[in-house]
């Protein structure tokens, strides 16, 4: 995801339009990895 911008951010930068992402951490979920460390 963060190459794809990179690469769109310089190809689109050149006619002043920005190219941001939002690139979230670890997201729980219920029976997700984090129930389980919390489970342990």
């Amino acid at each position: 995801m963060i190459s794809y911008a990179s690469q769109l951010s310089h190809k689109l930068g050149k006619d002043n339009i920005r190219v941001n992402i939002v690139s979230p951490g670890p997201i729980y979920h219920q029976d997700g990895f984090w129930q389980n460390v919390e489970k342990q």
